[in-house]
């Protein structure tokens, strides 16, 4: 007897998270809803659009700040988001004028990226050294790789805590006069302070933090030759994934 095979059981989600941390390095987060002609926008995690420390006291009024919603087929609109609502929702100080859907990529994001980055294609996922051509990719560029991962079932036989390291690769090119080491290092603080500012990565993780960086890894030897900088931030992310079977 054959039986039915009702659905899969996901206990992996590489994908959305690494989808995530590409979105966060360009200051953008992914919407979870869809959002059309609508001054509210739901998302995984409002966290990149909340200033200053301190846990939230929602919602968070009275703000001004310049964003914009764009999807695969839409060019970014303009929109001012004006109130944080909840760790899940925007509002918008007036409706957009656009439709974004979840299932063209929709996202939301900051007017102003805070990290100096090519064009948007200059995030990718993958290691650099097999994704980025130094003579013709768009510099400064981001490469983002799930390096490795581990699960264990702290939470009981049927809630598993997975724990994955995420290297975040910086590559710039040297320009002529400046001072050695330095530009190199401050884009390196400026990448490490965004990927600090949602510890949710849009929802797709219970926790994350930046736990190590290098200005010279591995790959840098391969691009010394067309002086360019690498730097690598690790990323450790943690998730709970119940065995729902």
């Amino acid at each position: 007897m054959r039986r039915e095979v009702i659905g899969m059981l996901d206990m992996f989600n590489s994908a959305a998270i690494t989808e995530a941390v590409r979105l966060l390095v360009q200051s953008r987060a992914k919407l979870a809803a869809d959002c059309g002609a609508s001054d509210t926008v739901q998302v995984g995690s409002t966290e990149l659009f909340r200033e200053g420390p301190g846990r939230p006291a929602y919602p968070i009024t009275g703000l001004s700040i310049a964003a914009t919603l764009q999807d695969e087929e839409s060019e970014p609109e303009p929109v001012t988001i004006s109130e944080i609502s909840s760790l899940t929702t925007l509002r918008l100080a007036s409706p957009c004028s656009g439709t974004y859907n979840v299932s063209r990529a929709a996202s939301i994001g900051l007017a102003e990226p805070r990290l100096s980055l090519g064009s948007e294609a200059a995030v990718s996922d993958g290691r650099p050294e097999a994704i980025i051509d130094p003579a013709t990719s768009a510099l400064p560029a981001v490469a983002v790789f799930e390096r490795k991962g581990e699960m264990s079932c702290d939470g009981g036989n049927r809630v598993y805590r997975q724990r994955r390291v995420v290297d975040v690769y910086y590559v710039r090119r040297r320009r002529v006069g400046e001072e050695a080491g330095v530009e190199q290092k401050q884009a390196v603080q400026a990448l490490v302070n965004l990927l600090m500012e949602d510890m949710y990565l849009g929802g797709t993780c219970s926790d994350c933090w930046v736990s190590g960086w290098d200005f010279q890894p591995q790959q840098q030897e391969g691009y010394d030759w067309a002086a360019l900088d690498v730097s690598l931030v690790e990323l450790t992310v943690e998730a709970w994934r119940v065995w729902d079977k």
